[in-house]
């Protein structure tokens, strides 16, 4: 290295840690300033003595009084309202009762009370003198050191007057910096049931921290996701959530959070959605998807403010996103090194724009220059350190995620969380296990029982919001007309997966007779994938060979027509000529029926058991005559079902694509082939539905891929995805709904497209 280089590294090496004044020694700092100068912190820590202004208020005792003692006493945490509003219903209007319930729920004196609300002793002091503050009256952001003074580590705070806020920064300005310092305050300031954090990070790295190694005790969600439908999904419940807050606020006439708090001295957590690449959401979006988050993020700002829900958004700039409208309603303005244009979009002014990396902006007034407020952000070192022995040192970042999650779990205290990682995906090893569980075996087959499904499948994890700790999308296949499975994957990675999936589901089935025909018309599906290494199958590859489908279909009508018949005469009149119907062959079936009618010449019903052990003692060569009639018998006379009857069959037909032309009875079979227990699995790769009966014939779709077109000609609403996206889409017509789910990770066949490989010839 020379010397010129050498010196460059040197005084590069001095700005940084110049400009990269480390949060330990601010939070050490911030903690030693609220303990031993409170004065200072009196409007957004301490409550002011009302006779006494610029004192702090104090006890009887002359002892100020802290937001948070922890001398012994009990608090209780309020659940979610969505959980127990329905207590309320029958008193909608009886603002009296509506009290009294309140109360009882809080005792836990409520009859066949559904909810729980939480009692925690505050017996010790937490280390560090941490978890101080209440969110009684807001949350309190603190962006770093105001005027780069330590004295002054003063808070914007997110409460009545300024609701939400947003943070903007070009890359490189540190804005991961500035939101790792803005959570890491929250989480010093405020306890985890004073708190609930929901975290989205479109980049699907920075935020994900907060629960990868450690279960951040205040988080509630934490997506890592470009995925739109889980942060819609996640969007509406948080809605769902506040709208329950207001009705429970209307019901006991309150007005707004700090008053619910004060009134019944329980603790109801504000709630902070943080939101990084905001921007991103709406440009992966499409304009139906982007229609449904304006409006839900309309609804949280309007009642954010009453029911104690902040949003605090992130972004390179704003353009295409927040409407002038929703962005009149963030009055708290971050803004880092930006372009000019951007600061005088967020701050009012474009002082941002002459700002170095290290310091943010703030304006919450008029949006004039000298409203500015400049704060020296304090930087998160993350680095693991690798020791000498080989062993990996903590940074300082995951050392202080682990001792508040040791903190939380000495008080007892645990919320439920869900961490969405959009692109992990489990072995699918996993599935196998959970389908050969017996209690889930158990249950599948009480559900079968009743003969309304063919069967159960077990698709995968759902890409939607939902706090439950096995979140796997499922359906059950139901009996009826049309009740078909259509496939349709343009890569045909992703139609080898669902192939391997439906098999895994069926190797697992509580049916163990179901029979599986494939008719394998896509040699490179087939080479991706052998069906035959999961399920006992027949394999076919000629076009001639789907007429085998038809003689079933016809053969196993044909009985139950003819059962429905009360002589065995007329039960052999009716079947032969159904055959005949439906596979034309009059010939051989009229002497059939000759044959057949001769057997059983004078017979009852009750006679078929014995005349067909007669006559097969004689000769096999009878059992094509007499097994017809045999079901009948068991049928009328045994009570047997026809699904008991008829073993379940599986027909599956890869690169329908490839039939030059689709014989018109396969629409027929597909329409009524549940009445004897057929069904069709049908997977295309084409993005040309060459069929379209075939998909009217299917009420189970999967799909995936970017071509909408695919979509529209389906019925399905299309979303956007990454390129290499493991979500599959998924639709039950009939129900009109659609799921989404994440593939499990199978091995596949590597499959090239063979080529000549001229540099090695030539």
């Amino acid at each position: 290295m020379g010397i010129f280089d050498a010196v460059a590294e040197e005084k590069e090496a001095e700005e940084r840690e110049a400009r990269e004044f480390q949060h330990k020694k601010y939070k050490h700092n911030f903690l030693k300033l609220v303990k031993n100068k409170p004065k200072k912190f009196i409007g957004d820590v301490y409550s002011e003595d009302r006779d006494n202004p610029g004192e702090c208020k104090t006890d009887s005792a002359g002892n100020i009084v802290r937001p948070t003692e922890y001398d012994g006493k009990t608090i209780i945490c309020c659940p979610e309202p969505i959980e127990f509003i329905s207590e309320f219903n029958d008193y909608v209007d009886d603002l009296d009762q509506c009290k009294i319930i309140m109360r009882k729920l809080i005792e836990g004196k409520r009859p066949n009370q559904s909810s729980h609300f939480k009692k925690i002793v505050l017996g010790h002091e937490p280390s560090e003198g941490i978890w101080f503050n209440r969110t009684d009256n807001g949350v309190n952001l603190r962006p770093g050191l105001l005027d780069e003074e330590m004295g002054q580590p003063y808070a914007v705070t997110m409460g009545d007057l300024a609701v939400h806020g947003v943070v903007v920064g070009r890359t490189g300005s540190g804005k991961s910096v500035f939101l790792n310092n803005l959570i890491f305050n929250m989480l010093t300031e405020y306890a985890p049931w004073e708190l609930d954090l929901y975290l989205a990070d479109f980049k699907k790295v920075e935020l994900s921290r907060y629960m990868s190694k450690y279960k951040t005790p205040h988080l509630k969600t934490c997506a890592a996701t470009s995925e739109i439908r889980y942060v819609i999904t996640m969007l509406s419940h948080i809605v769902d959530c506040m709208q329950a807050r207001q009705d429970l606020f209307t019901r006991l006439g309150i007005q707004k959070i700090s008053e619910f708090r004060k009134k019944y001295n329980v603790v109801l957590p504000r709630v902070v959605l943080l939101v990084d690449e905001f921007q991103q959401m709406f440009q992966e979006a499409t304009n139906r998807e982007c229609v449904i988050i304006d409006d839900l993020l309309m609804s949280i700002i309007k009642l954010g403010r009453a029911t104690g829900f902040h949003l605090l958004f992130a972004s390179q700039e704003m353009s295409g996103a927040l409407s002038g409208k929703a962005l009149a309603n963030f009055k708290i303005r971050f803004a880092l090194p930006c372009d000019s244009s951007v600061s005088a979009d967020i701050l009012g002014n474009t002082a941002a724009s002459a700002l170095e990396r290290g310091y943010v902006l703030v304006n919450t007034d008029s949006g004039k220059e000298d409203q500015n407020k400049k704060y020296k952000v304090p930087f998160i070192p993350d680095d693991e350190e690798i020791q000498p022995d080989g062993t990996i040192k903590e940074s300082y970042f995951y050392k202080v995620l682990r001792e508040m999650t040791e903190e939380a779990s000495s008080f007892l205290y645990e919320k439920s969380k869900t961490f969405y990682q959009e692109d992990s995906q489990a072995e699918i090893e996993e599935l196998e296990f959970r389908l050969s569980n017996d209690r889930v075996k158990e249950s599948k087959e009480l559900q079968l029982k009743n003969g309304r499904y063919f069967d159960i499948f077990t698709l995968g994890n759902g890409v939607v919001y939902s706090d439950k700790k096995y979140d796997m999308e499922t359906f059950f296949l139901e009996k009826g007309r049309n009740k078909n499975i259509f496939v349709i994957c343009p890569d045909i990675d992703d139609l080898a997966y669902v192939q391997k999936l439906l098999a895994i589901n069926f190797k697992y089935s509580t049916k163990l007779n179901i029979k599986h025909f494939y008719y394998d018309f896509n040699p490179i599906l087939s080479a991706k994938y052998h069906i035959e290494d999961d399920l006992p199958v027949t394999l076919f590859e000629m076009q001639e060979q789907l007429d085998a489908i038809n003689k079933k279909y016809v053969s196993r009508m044909a009985v139950i027509e003819a059962a429905k018949q009360r002589t065995v005469e007329r039960f052999i009149d009716v079947f032969y000529d159904k055959s005949i119907e439906g596979l034309g062959s009059k010939e051989r079936y009229l002497d059939a029926k000759k044959k057949t009618l001769e057997i059983f010449s004078g017979a009852q019903v009750s006679d078929i058991q014995n005349i067909v052990n007669e006559k097969l003692n004689e000769d096999r060569r009878y059992l094509g005559y007499v097994e017809p009639l045999m079901k009948f018998y068991k049928h009328e006379v045994e009570n047997v079902d026809w699904d008991e009857m008829f073993p379940p069959i599986v027909y599956w037909i890869s690169g329908i694509e490839y039939i030059e032309s689709l014989p018109k009875w396969i629409i027929n079979i597909m329409r009524n082939g549940m009445s004897a227990n057929i069904l069709f699995n049908i997977f295309t790769a084409s993005e040309d539905i060459k069929f379209a009966d075939i998909v009217g014939r299917c009420d189970y779709i999967f799909a995936s891929g970017n071509n909408e077109k695919i979509y529209t000609k389906c019925g399905m609403k299309f979303t956007k995805k990454s390129r290499n996206s493991i979500v599959i889409d998924f639709k039950i017509k009939s129900l009109n709904t659609e799921r989404a789910f994440k593939k499990y990770k199978i091995k596949t066949v590597n499959y090239e497209v063979p080529s000549l490989n001229f540099d090695a010839l030539l």
